[in-house]
């Protein structure tokens, strides 16, 4: 497997295990499902509320992070597909790394305090 691989492949999984929570619970498989969404639980706060719902059931992930890995998958995808100038490579991984420091900072303020969650 090559790197350009790499990133489709975590998002794909990471999407897959979001909806797993939902679809495990209502086939009956509640294991499957809450060993997902205790890993998942490291990546999002997983508010109901935020959610997408999936036959009534909340995805392991809220709407913004489906989000997120949605578009990096979508980046990633079309990435493997362009053969041609790879400059914009370095600009995607910018992005992405810029997306998950945001992301880190909102998370350590409202730990600490310092900004609420609305």
């Amino acid at each position: 497997m090559t790197s350009r691989w790499v990133l489709p492949s975590v998002c794909a999984v990471l999407l897959t295990a979001a909806f797993a929570v939902p679809c495990a619970q209502v086939v009956g498989g509640e294991q499957l499902g809450e060993v997902a969404g205790e890993l998942l639980r490291y990546l999002c706060h997983q508010r109901a509320d935020r959610a997408l719902h999936v036959a009534g059931m909340p995805l392991a992930l809220c709407a913004r992070c489906c989000g997120i890995y949605a578009g990096c998958l979508l980046i990633g995808l079309v990435l493997l597909t362009s053969e041609t100038d790879r400059s914009h490579l370095l600009w995607s991984g910018i992005t992405v790394v810029a997306t998950a420091l945001l992301i880190a900072a909102q998370v350590m303020l409202e730990m600490g305090g310092v900004m609420q969650d609305h």
